[in-house]
């Protein structure tokens, strides 16, 4: 399982098992993020009218979320920290049932860095999501910076 092709050295299978589980940690941590983050949104959401957002910026990532009516989400820029924004195009089409509001999560999350690389250590993944009035996510854009 953890030999490479016909490498069945000490060396190469303890790199390999340790490899294999950072990647099941780093998996699980992940999970363990995206169920926080989401019952952070259901929590939040339930106090937000239209027009009002809530922010929670820490120094390892940014969460905003606001509320708005779909009518107002057509030709929508969506600014976040750093200079990130989406531009959400008059020709953009939810699929929802709902008809009055819906959310908009907006992240920034620093990616692992790579060694010594300055410009992988830099880097943050970005997503927006749409989420309706049953606290369904109804789209994700993801982009990497």
């Amino acid at each position: 399982l953890f030999s490479d092709g016909n490498d069945f050295s000490t060396t190469t299978i303890e790199k390999n098992r340790n490899i294999y589980y950072q990647k099941q940690l780093a998996n699980q941590i992940n999970s363990q993020v995206t169920q926080i983050i989401s019952l952070l949104t259901s929590s939040l959401n339930i106090h937000l009218n239209i027009g009002q957002s809530s922010l929670m910026n820490t120094s390892q990532s940014f969460v905003s979320l606001e509320t708005i009516s779909i009518q107002s989400l057509k030709d929508r820029l969506v600014k976040q920290v750093q200079n990130a924004q989406f531009h959400i195009p008059s020709s953009f089409i939810l699929n929802t049932t709902s008809n009055s509001s819906i959310s908009l999560r907006s992240k920034i999350d620093p990616l692992a860095s790579f060694g010594n690389f300055q410009n992988t250590n830099l880097s943050r993944s970005i997503s927006l999501s749409i989420i309706d009035q049953n606290r369904n996510e109804v789209g994700t854009i993801f982009a990497r910076e």
